[in-house]
């Protein structure tokens, strides 16, 4: 009877082994981080100034910010394009953004919101104005 009563423990053991080791696999593999979820090409669709949608300029209207896993970025628009590295700042929910051409420039970026396909951003700028600029992404 000991022995029956043994193996039963040793097969409950080992199945509750498997159940665990599943289970901790499986959510660490599909947690995704914000940090990953930036790393997109990410298309300018509207800007809204200090509470005013804006209608997109010229240079406003082909623009991507792409954001990679390496920290390197690239803003790009019909104006040509910028390269830097960012930073995600979790305590503060902020991108910083250091544009390679201009040393000590750092841009800071407020996430207000972020999905698989949408992402809004505020910078806000010394004057008091506040931008929020939308962006979508079909990268996924």
């Amino acid at each position: 009877m000991s022995k029956l009563l043994g193996s039963k423990i040793r097969i409950l053991i080992l199945f509750l082994t498997i159940i665990i080791t599943y289970k901790s696999s499986g959510q660490a593999s599909n947690k995704l981080t914000l940090r990953d979820s930036l790393c997109h090409k990410w298309k300018l669709t509207s800007v809204e100034v200090n509470g005013k949608l804006q209608p997109l300029n010229g240079n406003q209207k082909n623009s991507f910010l792409v954001f990679s896993k390496n920290s390197s970025y690239q803003n790009i628009s019909s104006g040509g394009v910028e390269n830097g590295q960012w930073q995600y700042n979790e305590t503060k929910k902020e991108i910083i953004i250091n544009d390679l051409k201009k040393e000590n420039d750092l841009l800071s970026l407020k996430i207000l919101s972020i999905s698989k396909s949408n992402c809004i951003l505020l910078m806000k700028q010394k004057e008091g104005i506040e931008v929020k600029l939308f962006f979508e992404t079909n990268e996924f």
